[in-house]
Formats: C-alpha cells, sequence, structure tokens
C-alpha cells in the first residue's frame, strides 16, 4: 500500500502531465481513473492534490520504493503517449521526474518559483552560478554560439547573461529607456534610468544570487555552483489546506537544475538528447528574431519584470542600515522601531540568511538535542548583538525560547507600516527544509549595512563586514 502522501504527490503529477499539452483526451481520462485504482488514489487524494506544487509532488515521491518508482514512470510515460504523441511539457515532465528519481549525488534538484500570476510559457535553459567560475565561463564564451544553434533546434533559448547585457548594451538607449516608460508607465525618469542601468549591468552572479536566490525566494541558489537552470512547465496550487476558505490560486513555474560537472557544451548536449528520446510530436522551429529587437516574451520578460519590480521603489531605496546609536532600522530612508529582543532577533535572522538557510526554529527536544552546538552559537551570537542595543541582561536562550514565531509576526506586523516601501523583500519568510523549521529574509544581505556613529557623515559598515558580531 502506498503511503498517503506519497499517493497525493501521483495524484498532482498525473494531472499535470495529462493537462500540459492543453487538450484532455477520452484515453487520457480513461487511464486516470485506471491508475487511481493501480496505485490506490483516493477522490480525497486527488482534492489535496490540489494544494501541493508539482515540484512538491515530485521531491515527495523520491521517497517511494524502487519498484515503485519503476512502476510510476512507466505509468507516466504510458500516459504521455495515451493520445499517440508526447509534446514538449508532458517530455520536460518525465524527464525531470527521470532525473531526480534516479539521482544519487545532488546533481539534480527541482525548484518552484511563485510567478505571481505569469505564465512562462517559452522553453529556456539558463547558465546560473552564485560566483564567478573563470573557466567555466571561458569555455561558454568560445561555444556559445554552438550551443544556442543546438538548443535553438528544438525551441529552446540558451541564455547567458553576459551574452543579454552584450546585446542590450548595443542597442539604442533611448529606445530602450522609451520602451520601459511605455511598459511601465508609472515610473518617473529617475526609476527608468535606474531600471535601464540595472538592466544593462547585471551580472550572472548578481541575478542568480539576489534575483532568483533572494528575490524569487528560490534560496538554494544563492551559493548554486555552475548550473543549468530549465524551467519544465507551470502549476496552480492553493496556499493552504484550509477547507473553511476559498483559496487564493498561486501560479508556480518550475525548474530543474543540472549541476555542470564537466564540459557545458556536454551538458546541454546531455540533456536534448535525453529530451529527445521522451518527445514524439517536435515543434517548428520559431524564426530568430533580429538582435536589436527588444524581446519581451519567456525568459526576457521575466527578467525584465524582475528587474522593474511592482512599484520601482525597491530599485531606488534597497538598502537597509542598521543604526546602532538610534537603535532601530532604516528601511527605504524611514526609520522603523524594535524594541532590543525583537531587534536582535532580526539581525540575528539576517546573519543566519547570509550564512546558510536561515534562523532554525527548534520545535522539539530531539531537534534541540541533535543541534546542540548550533543552539549553542545562536546564542551566543544573540547576546552579542543584544549588548549594543541595551545596557540590560539578557536570558534568551534559542533552545528554550518558544516565541520564535511570535516575534517573527511582531516583526512583521511593523514592517508592514512602512506601506510606503513595500516592504514584503524584507518580511521574515518560513520555510521548511529536510524537516526543520527556519525563517528567511528574501532580500539581498549585501544591501545590509551598520551605523555605528550619529554623525551624518559616519561610516556605514556591510552586515557581513561588522566583526563585533561575528
Amino acid at each position: 500500500m502506498i503511503p498517503r502522501k506519497q499517493r497525493i504527490a501521483i495524484a498532482r503529477i498525473l494531472s499535470d502531465l495529462i493537462k500540459s499539452d492543453k487538450i484532455i483526451d477520452q484515453s487520457e481520462i480513461q487511464l486516470f481513473n485506471e491508475l487511481q485504482q493501480q496505485f490506490g488514489i483516493t477522490r480525497h487524494d486527488c482534492l489535496e492534490a490540489m494544494y501541493i506544487s508539482l515540484t512538491q509532488a515530485m521531491t515527495e515521491v523520491r521517497n517511494l520504493d524502487h519498484e515503485a518508482k519503476l512502476q510510476l514512470q512507466e505509468a507516466l510515460l504510458h500516459t504521455a503517449n495515451a493520445d499517440n504523441q508526447c509534446v514538449a511539457r508532458e517530455a520536460l515532465i518525465l524527464l525531470a521526474l527521470k532525473y531526480v528519481l534516479e539521482d544519487s549525488d545532488g546533481k539534480y534538484e527541482l525548484l518552484s518559483c511563485d510567478t505571481h500570476g505569469s505564465y512562462i510559457e517559452e522553453k529556456f535553459i539558463v547558465y546560473v552560478e552564485s560566483d564567478e567560475h573563470e573557466l567555466v565561463n571561458d569555455e561558454i564564451c568560445c561555444d556559445v554560439e554552438a550551443i544556442c544553434d543546438k538548443t535553438r533546434l528544438w525551441n529552446f533559448d540558451f541564455i547567458y547573461i553576459p551574452q543579454i547585457i552584450a546585446r542590450l548594451q548595443q542597442m539604442d538607449a533611448c529606445y530602450i529607456q522609451d520602451i520601459i516608460r511605455y511598459l511601465r508607465p508609472m515610473f518617473d525618469d529617475r526609476v527608468v534610468e535606474l531600471i535601464y542601468n540595472r538592466l544593462t549591468h547585471i551580472t550572472t552572479e548578481e541575478f542568480t544570487s539576489e534575483l532568483l536566490g533572494a528575490q524569487m525566494n528560490m534560496p538554494s541558489l544563492r551559493y548554486a555552483e555552475p548550473s543549468l537552470l530549465i524551467n519544465f512547465g507551470s502549476c496552480i496550487a492553493a496556499p493552504s489546506v484550509s477547507k473553511s476558505e476559498t483559496p487564493l490560486q498561486h501560479i508556480y513555474t518550475e525548474f530543474l537544475r543540472i549541476r555542470i560537472d564537466g564540459n557545458v557544451t556536454e551538458e546541454v548536449s546531455r540533456f536534448i538528447t535525453d529530451y529527445s528520446k521522451f518527445i514524439t510530436d517536435r515543434e517548428m522551429v520559431r524564426p530568430q528574431l533580429q538582435e536589436n529587437d527588444f524581446k519581451y516574451f519567456g525568459f526576457y520578460k521575466a527578467l525584465f519584470d524582475f528587474i522593474a519590480q511592482a512599484d520601482g521603489i525597491q530599485l531606488l531605496e534597497r538598502k537597509m542600515i542598521i543604526d546602532l546609536p538610534r537603535k532601530s532600522l532604516w528601511i527605504g530612508g524611514h526609520e522603523l522601531r524594535l524594541s532590543p529582543t525583537h531587534l536582535t532577533t532580526y539581525i540575528l535572522l539576517l546573519m543566519q540568511s547570509i550564512n546558510g538557510y536561515g534562523l532554525p526554529h527548534f520545535r522539539s527536544l530531539e531537534q534541540v538535542e541533535s543541534h546542540m552546538a548550533l543552539c549553542e552559537e545562536l546564542t551566543r551570537r544573540y547576546h552579542k548583538i543584544y549588548a549594543s542595543l541595551s545596557s540590560s541582561s539578557s536570558s534568551w536562550e534559542i533552545a528554550k525560547t518558544r516565541n520564535i514565531a511570535a516575534y517573527m509576526a511582531h516583526i512583521k506586523q511593523k514592517m508592514r507600516t512602512l506601506v510606503h516601501v513595500s516592504p514584503d523583500m524584507y518580511l521574515p519568510t518560513h520555510k521548511s527544509i529536510d524537516g526543520m523549521d527556519y525563517y528567511c529574509v528574501n532580500l539581498s544581505v549585501d544591501n545590509v549595512y551598520v551605523r555605528c556613529s550619529i554623525s551624518d557623515s559616519a561610516e556605514e559598515i556591510r552586515l557581513r563586514d561588522y566583526r563585533p558580531w561575528r
């Protein structure tokens, strides 16, 4: 008998696979009914499947035994070909699942990103890295045109950020700025110029760690080795399993990350070859657009939308200052007052977001006992920070406090009063990773500074470089 969580996951994968070609064939429904019986999927399992993303489902079925994994892959392959054709999105789902089920050393990772109501229909393969690897970049520069030609034959866009930026820099600046005004008429000239500069100077490392890792909330990309990032579909999921209220639907774009272990060209070729083994209904190759055209679709639209955020003010005022003399935070030029306890907790959260997944929330004695060294280190750091903000003593210990969730709720409430700076990027975000709860921030920590003097000309030190709190 397959456990309930895996049955729900299988129901989600089957449902998305059937809908991925936007045609629901009668043979597919008949097969779905048969597979429900084969895997013991109930009507309630199908209802619960509405509340998880495709990535969550694929991650869950990794817990199946070997025989069940083989049965699932065979059933999905049969489903994809039930209408006698396997289209691009079906092939990508099958391939992504094959990779993660057979992965033994972390080469493959599934990621899910809430794209805020936007579907990304075009297929792309993006080179990502959080720190520059010169040898890999030199190799791409030598072979980029050949790689692009190979992927374009299968209707994938190979995205190499320096290549895109070089093309944008060669285009007429007034033309691009006029496009920004057209797409975002609420922006004044100062914001338009800032967006243009950001759009024409962003690096692969900034795109990977800041935009994808921090802003788009895919934390593992903040420290990513050279990899290929491939979008393999979109799914709609409700954010809560609560049945007492109508769920708000979220659109998630699903990504497959493939770590580059050797030659980039060989890695791309291997992926294309594996993909070609699944697809039977190959698409017509799209004509190549003129290089001097501003593309506003697929990855190019996503990149623009990432940079040109909802109100533009985040771009101007994304800097955060921890003001030690005033014992407060400055966000977007506006002061936020917090108690020493709450401010210390938030600073510790920022520091842990620099060093790892975030600030852990220990919910059981077993978790505390298995992470005792970390508990002692976090408690030591907390008292160092607290001593900078208050003359009184504190008995705080992370292993004993049960107030972390309450602290985070209070901090969120206070930050949301700064509506004029759209504070969502500063808010503590809850994550569950490998059975442990964490709080982290989606803000790039390189934009957090510490001010040690009350003088207007006082030096501001980046939080990651502030030695007293190390």
